[in-house]
């Protein structure tokens, strides 16, 4: 029996959600990154009544989204390591569930993140090291007592991607239907997937307040693209954003909201979007959007922020209300589905929770529309995302 989150636990999640709405789709406080950026660049935010400079924008969505992001991802997974070794430890059942929550915690970090998935977490394949797709079969036989792996980080972390990760350590964690199925082999496997996650995130994370490999921090190169930077210029930066966060959003309505609707498919497909043992699919949906939503800003903040605020600032007949709208919508609308979605009966058409996935599947695409038609138009930029961008 796999991890049920129940409706209070999801709406405590869409709770969280509403009050970053309210200050402006902010993850985390960004304390930190912002005196920094604040050395880098000389400025701290701007206001609404003078026009968007593309360089403040960028230095914004980084000090105020992108390293909270990765802060609290550095601190969700390494909970989760702690946890899971605790677990190993001392097995019982409270420590499988506070194992449980530690690992869901780090996936809806690793979910909000996917909006900002460009610079060091390309080039340090850092999605290979925290969530690439399992191959349950091959976890299986590693976990099973006649394994003859080694299970300790150096053998774990040669194994392929898809036998590590957050989703290896899933099935590890929430395949037992108690801590009397877990075995010892199979937590010590999930305790020493879980650092090699942690290391994978403290990894991206340091890349971006201390800089890698010589190269300046990517706070500082993303707040300031030219010739010393990955990015020679804001434009190219804010392509990056762009095509981020249309990848996340293609994720969430082709491999979510879509099928789970049956507005993509056939039929609709409840179960097979949330098959995974923890049956977080309609929590991972929230946690995408939601990162799309804290990067693409609010123009009405004070001071405004994000791609919105270029977007206001570009023309006065723009859609950057609707899109505002439609984000805010799609994430009402999957907050209002009762978790897990594999229990959503697909026969039952008509339903309330139904309705609510068509509306936000419905919202989503309206806000991919926009971002990849009008705003790429407006501002100039390529729109150059793949069917891979936004993978979890």
């Amino acid at each position: 029996m796999g991890f049920q989150t129940t409706q209070a636990e999801q709406s405590t999640h869409v709770g969280r959600l509403s009050s970053l709405r309210a200050s402006g789709w902010l993850r985390g406080s960004g304390t930190a990154a912002l005196a920094l950026l604040v050395g880098v660049t000389g400025c701290a935010g701007g206001s609404a009544d003078q026009p968007a400079d593309r360089s403040e924008v960028t230095a914004q969505i980084a000090s105020e989204v992108i390293v909270p992001g990765y802060e609290d991802l550095a601190a969700d997974t390494a909970e989760l390591a702690e946890r899971t070794e605790e677990l190993c430890a001392a097995p019982d059942q409270a420590a499988l569930e506070s194992a449980r929550q530690a690992w869901d915690a780090a996936m809806g970090a690793w979910m909000w993140a996917s909006a900002f998935g460009f610079g060091p977490v390309r080039s340090l394949r850092t999605d290979a090291k925290i969530a690439y797709p399992a191959d349950v079969a091959k976890v299986e036989e590693l976990a099973g007592d006649e394994g003859t792996v080694a299970l300790d980080e150096a053998s774990v972390g040669g194994l392929g991607a898809d036998a590590r990760g957050l989703n290896a350590v899933q099935y590890l964690l929430f395949s037992p239907a108690d801590v009397e199925q877990l075995t010892p082999r199979a937590c010590t496997y999930a305790a020493v997937a879980s650092a090699l996650v942690s290391a994978g995130a403290t990894e991206v994370l340091e890349a971006w307040t201390d800089g890698s490999d010589g190269e300046p921090p990517m706070l500082q190169q993303f707040s300031s693209p030219g010739p010393d930077s990955m990015w020679s210029s804001p434009t190219e930066a804010l392509e990056d954003v762009l095509n981020s966060m249309l990848g996340t959003l293609t994720a969430v309505i082709d491999r979510g909201l879509g099928p789970a609707s049956g507005e993509t498919t056939a039929e609709p497909e409840p179960q097979v979007v949330d098959e995974a043992p923890a049956h977080r699919a309609l929590q991972d949906m929230a946690d995408q959007l939601g990162g799309v939503a804290a990067v693409y800003g609010d123009s009405t903040d004070e001071p405004p922020t994000g791609v919105s605020w270029l977007v206001t600032s570009s023309s006065e007949h723009n859609s950057d209300a609707a899109i505002r709208s439609d984000l805010a919508d799609a994430m009402d609308e999957v907050g209002l589905v009762p978790p897990p979605l594999f229990d959503l009966d697909p026969a039952e058409a008509d339903s309330p929770a139904m309705e609510s996935l068509i509306s936000a599947s419905q919202h989503a695409m309206a806000v991919r529309s926009a971002l990849s038609t009008e705003v790429a138009s407006l501002l100039g930029l390529t729109v150059g995302f793949s069917d891979s961008d936004g993978d979890a």
